[in-house]
């Protein structure tokens, strides 16, 4: 039907015109939408979480589906074997000679990744370690142990002992900071999953620069075991270094489980 006098004028649809709800998934076309019309708080004005669950999901485009948009939870996500289980850090000297990583030890693992860097606050400081239970370091004459060294020099060097009450790692570790002091890793062997006959066995190569004056650098390569059912002393639980004259300086220690005890 067509209009009796005079025709309204035509004037813009304004926002004010259009109710909530009127513009639905009907009235907008597919791929219409782009980054710019995004609030860029769409998702930072959620919550956060702290910890994932397996089937949480993370929104990805899809490069081998032309970018589409699709989700794919945690737990098909790459991920490493290690989970570190302690750990140890600083960098001005400390009031003491210890160096502990308290609780790293469980029954979830039998096998330890050690990565360390320490520096002595004195000059040709000694490192030496220890086991550790809940009651302090594991002492006694239970440690046996050798470490093989070859130097800059070229020379031979060994450290080694039975039925001692520690491990010695180094006679002689720099303090001058440029230097590093002794840094490597080791592997530890707890089994403490099994407590009636729970062992400390240790294999591992470091380095370390032995002075601050004329000092050779050396590798050495170490194995070390505690000769004594861990449980007789008190349930594992820990590692120490210490110095032998003088502080701790700097500390980086990292201790990360390797092998599950159902590995």
């Amino acid at each position: 039907m067509g209009f009796i006098g005079v025709q309204p004028a035509t004037v813009p649809l304004t926002t004010s015109d259009i109710t909530n709800d009127i513009v639905n998934s009907d009235k907008i076309a597919d791929d219409s939408i782009s980054e710019e019309h995004i609030d860029n708080t769409a998702i930072t004005g959620h919550s956060a979480i702290t910890s994932l669950a397996d089937t949480d999901k993370f929104l990805v485009s899809d490069a081998s589906d032309s970018g589409n948009l699709k989700y794919v939870e945690k737990q098909y996500l790459p991920s490493g074997s290690l989970t570190e289980t302690g750990s140890l850090y600083f960098e001005s000297t400390n009031s003491t000679n210890e160096m502990n990583i308290e609780n790293c030890f469980s029954s979830t693992y039998n096998m330890y990744l050690v990565k360390f860097q320490v520096l002595p606050s004195a000059n040709s400081a000694g490192l030496t370690m220890r086991a550790k239970h809940s009651s302090g370091s594991m002492s006694g004459s239970h440690y046996d142990y050798v470490s093989r060294s070859r130097s800059t020099a070229g020379s031979d060097g060994e450290h080694r002992g039975t039925e001692q009450n520690k491990i010695i790692l180094s006679d002689a570790v720099t303090s001058r900071e440029y230097d590093t002091g002794a840094w490597g890793e080791f592997y530890i062997w707890t089994n403490t999953n099994r407590s009636a006959s729970a062992t400390f066995s240790c294999t591992g190569r470091y380095g370390v620069m032995t002075s601050n004056s004329g000092g050779d650098t050396k590798i050495y390569t170490h194995v070390s075991q505690y000769q004594r059912t861990v449980t007789d002393a008190g349930a594992l639980t820990g590692i120490q270094w210490y110095w032998e004259s003088g502080n701790t300086e700097q500390a980086n220690i990292k201790v990360y489980g390797l092998l599950g005890s159902n590995a």
